[in-house]
């Protein structure tokens, strides 16, 4: 059986072998001098070496992030599902450590933001229903009550979405929506139609699927505040 000591060149005593580092260099596969030792050691040398100690430590965090990244990325279901946790049982708390880190790190927060923004804007989905949520809002005079614009409709954004992209017309497309080339418009123009409330059925029939269409913003312009039967008279003009 071999020793279950081995004595430490560094501070002269007799220890244990799970006080040595692994190494297939020294006696016993251990290094000769004990980890407390080598620390020591270590740090003595860090101190007397400042430039080099910065640069070790750099070169540990750097290492450190990435271990931590690799870990996270193995367990990333796991870490959200112990973080969503966490946050219900520490509102408080987490909303103070928020508010800490956004102060600390006002760059990342406002690229965290941007990134955000262009992300929601670039989605179809996003935009029609800040467009509906925005427009609805207006035309009930902030009489929504917080309440979502597709339980005021009586539609999904899907069917709106759907709807609006089979009356396309030849060269209509998502991007020249967003970038207002394309408006949606009402049938029967809004301005022309009366209502105080979500629940009147004038407000049903404004905002129903058969009242919207995509409609060119030149063709919008021109048609102004025209019921469709004046509007299709000043097109054959």
């Amino acid at each position: 059986m071999p020793p279950a000591t081995k004595y430490c060149s560094g501070c002269k005593l007799d220890r244990s072998l799970t006080d040595f580092r692994k190494s297939s260099k020294y006696s016993q596969g251990r290094h000769f001098r004990c980890k407390y030792c080598l620390r020591l050691a270590t740090a003595r040398w860090i101190a007397g070496h400042p430039e080099y100690g910065r640069q070790f430590r750099l070169a540990y965090k750097k290492q450190a992030d990435l271990n931590s990244r690799r870990s996270y990325l193995l367990h990333k279901e796991k870490v959200k599902r112990r973080g969503r946790l966490w946050r219900k049982e520490n509102p408080e708390r987490d909303k103070v450590m928020r508010s800490a880190w956004k102060q600390k790190n006002p760059e990342r927060v406002k690229k965290f933001q941007a990134k955000a923004y262009l992300r929601h804007r670039s989605s179809i989905e996003s935009h029609l229903n800040d467009s509906m949520s925005a427009s609805i809002g207006l035309s009930l005079q902030g009489n929504k009550a917080g309440r979502h614009w597709e339980i005021l409709v009586g539609y999904t954004l899907q069917e709106l979405k759907v709807h609006l992209e089979s009356l396309f017309t030849e060269g209509m497309t998502w991007e020249l929506l967003f970038r207002g080339e394309i408006h949606i418009d009402h049938v029967f123009p809004l301005s022309r139609l009366i209502f105080d409330s979500a629940e009147d059925p004038t407000f049903k029939y404004a905002w129903s699927l058969g009242n919207l269409q995509p409609l060119w913003k030149r063709d919008n312009f021109r048609k102004g505040n025209q019921v469709p039967w004046e509007f299709a008279k000043e097109k054959v003009a």
